[in-house]
């Protein structure tokens, strides 16, 4: 009798503990998976540029990325944003991202990491329909 009790006792254990764990990693994905980005109730403001590189990926819907100065411009040496996506595009190092003119560049949160030079703050964008 007292080892079924150990037994129903472990299982128990075992379930809760389970629970815990997904419920941790599902208050996480709703985050964006992201930690460190704080996502507003809806995008706030529009980012004229029409060009992105790719500096680092940070996950696979997600990555650093330097806009152009201007147009003209053959260097992206512009702002630095995290740009996401909620599509089947994976982005890669070095990729150039073209905004077309039916699509729009919106602010969608705050994304904050660290790096060598301390912590950094950098707007989350994404692409949208006009």
């Amino acid at each position: 009798m007292k080892k079924g009790l150990i037994f129903i006792g472990g299982v128990l254990t075992g379930m809760i503990l389970c629970f815990c764990i997904l419920l941790s990693i599902g208050l996480i994905r709703d985050n964006g998976g992201l930690a460190g980005a704080t996502y507003f109730d809806k995008p706030t403001k529009e980012i004229h540029a029409s060009s992105f590189k790719v500096l680092q990926v940070i996950d696979d819907h997600a990555a650093l990325v330097n806009s152009k100065e201007s147009p003209t411009s053959k260097f992206y040496l512009g702002p630095l944003f995290l740009m996401v996506n909620n599509s089947d595009h994976f982005y890669y190092d070095d990729e150039i991202i073209e905004v077309s003119r039916k699509q729009k560049v919106v602010q969608l949160g705050i994304y904050k990491y660290n790096s060598n030079f301390g912590e950094k703050t950098v707007p989350i964008i994404g692409v949208t329909k006009r």
